[in-house]
């Protein structure tokens, strides 16, 4: 009787089957393998082979711990003389004695999981006898490497920097003021991939849903939120993070994928930026092409009319209490390269999803795959959640003046007010790439106006006329200048160019308030209004509002957003002066350094450093660090940083990967959050 002993997977990280799939980075014991290609298991036996009598056969049983996928059948694959590019099979490709070496194909669609493999072997004209190595997995996963999967992608550059690359930038702050974070995305992280299919398998996607890529993305937007199915993170914007921790302090994924894994229970907590860069990891773990994008400003249009809207009272003073509309500072989603073979053609390629829950679709919280391109040419229509997305990216701002009879009318239409700016981080270098251009067309273009008709044409809610009757014959625009660091004063211009060749007199109103980055306003810090100015024909007359830090210090957010609410008229048109302007408050850095040479098995030490120059003291201070490949992700507790002083915290590592690494941090205090650092490290063997 024939029978197998042992199974060589040939699964170390510089063995063929590693290094043909793409898939050396993984820390596993496991063999992860990628759709679409072949690899090879040397098989051990108790007899020696003999090609006329001995016979294999392959199973392989897709291990889940969701009871409903338990009743999966196994895969089964065929010994066969020849392997064609459709289908399961394997053949012999060498024999020495008792051993049996077998190349095994999986299709371009074949479903992506975690396999055991069973091996059934028999000499005829016996029975089969089975071998199965509980220890070791098969993981299959999407590759963009084969031109038959729907993830290919034939750049290697894309390929690099969207599946291979463990860290990236996530773009953050306001459209003018707008700063970078690192983020470590530890795709190939120890348990990370484990962690990736266990989030697949809670989702309770069945194998045949696991061959699409459309249905796995679509579906992971919906668990990195916790609504609806106890996923990974649950989002918090309240500014209490008790329970939890504070979204600011993340730095990279795989403390969040290890906690959720470990204990199947939602991590407290996220915004945006978390979600994303979750989703980043989980897809490009996968084998999808993924990357974080950052749209300023974002806009949140419930009413699916492609329209925010401000209230001004009789004298276009602001309703600060009714304004409750908002347009986010910046919101962070993703974009994924799939083919869209559900689609009609032309809607291949970068489609969005986002994972923060902000509308239902098909009953849960989930957005997307958008295609781009349907975005851009507003067909709002096409699969999934377009409609959703070309909103973020085009909306119009309405300001409304209440009327004697106690109702609103529309007195003036900026058009366009978001996705002004659409950034992401540059293909194989720490730049940035402005896809703005990809979502939209250039404003007031032509093309720009078809989109926006076309998407008008769709829309749930008519948008409102753009007509008005008042001269528009003084503009108006907003500035800030000299330094926006937190603790130095504010220098907030509103410039009034009267075009006209006749004098006038303007009325100005403005409030100033600090804002959450969702655009969630507070009550303002700081009214000036009544503010009689005189506007001298053909000229520009500045007003300034100086904000001293005693002022704002007390309102401070978390982000340090200040939005400049503007309302006011011509006296004697009747021409509204009305303007919002946001500003984000640059933060002090966190800076890291290493002491002497860092190597692999080696005690090695970073120094994390922060000035205060604030003239109080930083209490409960956490210092979260990550680094793929030197160490576990950690929380440090500093304690107290007194005022207007330095503060030097030690932490001692033992690298386990040599070659370039990143060290990122980020610190937290009662009085002061999201200060970020990062250093890259070149860990010698």
């Amino acid at each position: 009787m024939l029978s197998v002993k042992s199974i060589n997977f040939l699964k170390k990280p510089n063995e063929a089957n590693r290094l043909s799939h793409h898939t050396e980075k993984y820390v596993t014991e496991d063999l992860p393998v990628r759709r679409g290609n072949n690899f090879q298991i040397k098989i051990e036996c108790n007899l020696s082979f003999d090609v006329k009598t001995d016979h294999f056969q392959l199973e392989f049983v897709h291990e889940s711990k969701n009871p409903a996928l338990k009743t999966e059948r196994p895969i089964v694959v065929y010994i066969k003389e020849q392997l064609d590019k459709k289908n399961w099979g394997a053949m012999v490709v060498g024999s020495s004695g008792n051993y049996v070496t077998l190349s095994v194909y999986s299709p371009p669609n074949a479903p992506i999981g975690k396999f055991i493999l069973r091996v059934k072997s028999k000499r005829s004209p016996g029975d089969f006898s089975t071998y199965s190595d509980p220890k070791t997995h098969i993981c299959i996963l999407f590759n963009p490497w084969c031109p038959d999967d729907t993830v290919f992608m034939n750049n290697e550059q894309w390929r690099q920097e969207y599946v291979l690359n463990e860290f990236g930038i996530i773009y953050r702050g306001s459209v003018n003021q707008n700063s970078s974070m690192k983020w470590s995305y530890a795709q190939f992280a120890k348990s990370i991939m484990d962690a990736c299919y266990y989030t697949v398998d809670r989702a309770g996607l069945t194998l045949s849903e696991r061959k699409d890529p459309v249905v796995v993305a679509r579906k992971m937007s919906a668990m990195v939120n916790a609504l609806d199915d106890e996923g990974i993170l649950v989002g918090n914007w309240s500014s209490d993070y008790s329970g939890g921790t504070p979204p600011t302090l993340w730095i990279g994924s795989e403390a969040i994928l290890l906690q959720y894994y470990k204990t199947g229970r939602p991590v407290r907590y996220a915004q945006c930026w978390v979600f994303a860069a979750v989703v980043t990891t989980i897809l490009r773990s996968l084998g999808i092409l993924c990357r974080t994008i950052t749209n300023f400003p974002s806009a949140h249009d419930t009413e699916k009319n492609l329209t925010i809207d401000v209230y001004l009272d009789e004298e276009f003073k602001p309703l600060s209490e009714m304004n409750n509309d908002s347009i986010w500072n910046f919101h962070v989603w993703n974009e994924i390269w799939i083919c869209r073979p559900d689609l009609p053609a032309g809607f291949n390629e970068w489609q969005a999803i986002d994972a923060t829950p902000q509308e239902k679709s098909d009953g849960i919280y989930c957005c997307g795959p958008a295609p781009v391109k349907a975005i851009k040419e507003g067909k709002i229509d096409i699969l999934y959640d377009s409609d959703f997305i070309c909103s973020e990216v085009n909306i119009d701002k309405v300001y409304k003046q209440k009327q004697k009879n106690g109702t609103f009318s529309s007195v003036y239409v900026e058009r366009n007010v978001a996705g002004i700016k659409i950034l992401t981080k540059a293909v194989g270098s720490n730049g940035t790439q402005d896809l703005t251009n990809q979502y939209k067309y250039p404003k007031d273009s032509k093309e720009g106006m078809s989109a926006i008709a076309s998407a008008t044409h769709r829309l749930v809610q008519p948008r409102p006329a753009t007509e008005s009757t008042i001269p528009n014959s003084v503009e108006i625009t907003a500035c800030t200048d000299g330094t926006t660091d937190i603790g130095s004063p504010i220098s907030f211009h509103v410039k009034l160019h009267n075009k006209s060749q006749e004098q006038y007199t303007g009325i100005l109103h403005i409030h100033a308030s600090m804002m959450q980055y969702n655009g969630a306003i507070q009550d303002p810090f700081r009214i000036d209004e009544n503010k009689e100015v005189v506007l001298e024909a053909s000229q520009e007359t500045d007003i300034e509002m100086a904000i001293e830090y005693e002022e704002y210090r007390d309102y401070l957010t978390e982000q340090a957003c200040m939005m400049f609410t503007v309302g006011g008229q011509v006296l004697e048109t009747r021409q509204p002066l009305v303007l919002q302007s946001t500003l984000s408050l640059r933060k002090p850095g966190l800076v890291i350094k290493t002491v002497g040479v860092v190597a692999v098995g080696k005690e090695s030490k970073a120094e994390f450093i922060f000035k205060n120059n604030f003239p109080f003291c930083l209490t409960d201070v956490l210092i979260r660090i990550a680094g793929p490949g030197l160490f576990l992700p950690i929380v440090l507790n500093v304690g107290t940083i007194g005022e207007e002083s330095n503060s030097v915290t030690g932490y001692t590592f033992i690298p386990t990967q040599a070659g370039p690494r990143k060290l990122l941090a980020s610190l937290h205090s009662n009085e002061l959050t999201d200060v970020t650092g990062s250093v890259d490290i070149d860990v010698v063997p």
